[in-house]
């Protein structure tokens, strides 16, 4: 019975572990070299960095949306340029309501204005993703993204007319 104990802790300890390309903890500590070497790693590096425009703006070119120039625009509207309590608390970037039968990536819920529930995020790239998943849910229901200011209407983002104008006209990027 020694015996056998013996080789498994000599099995145990001469096995090691595959190792990984990067390293999760030293990447969300920034302490990696800037140039990663591929997408999946430059994801993971933001999915752990704090907000700021820059990033933001990188995390949705790495996501490769075709809308990425209107989900700025939105999210500038939606946080008031970034300082909105409900951003700057709960991480929300789009005034995404909390929804009721579509996947989402919301972590939990708060009561905003009007008793609604809107989405919390415990990180500002789940509220990128959620807004991606909504976006993909209603395409995959036939909807069209290639005009976007009918699609935002047409699936009660907004209301028709003066927020894409606003979106359009006021808010600069």
């Amino acid at each position: 019975m020694k015996w056998l104990t013996v080789i498994l802790i000599f099995i145990s300890i001469s096995v090691k572990a595959p190792e990984r390309d990067f390293n999760f903890e030293q990447i969300c500590k920034g302490k990696l070299i800037k140039e990663y070497k591929g997408k999946a790693e430059r994801l993971l590096y933001l999915e752990c960095s704090n907000f700021t425009e820059s990033n933001f703006k990188k995390y949705l070119k790495l996501k490769e949306i075709p809308y990425c120039e209107m989900a700025i625009r939105i999210a500038k509207l939606e946080t008031s340029n970034f300082t909105s309590k409900l951003f700057k608390n709960n991480n929300n970037l789009f005034g995404m309501h909390y929804p009721y039968s579509r996947k989402n990536c919301a972590d939990y819920y708060v009561i905003a204005d009007k008793g609604r529930r809107v989405s919390g995020y415990s990180h500002w790239t789940r509220s990128v993703n959620d807004f991606i998943l909504r976006t993909e849910y209603f395409e995959n229901k036939g909807y069209c993204i290639k005009n976007f200011e009918k699609f935002l209407v047409d699936t009660r983002y907004c209301e028709k007319g003066s927020y894409y104008l606003v979106l359009l006209k006021a808010v600069k990027i």
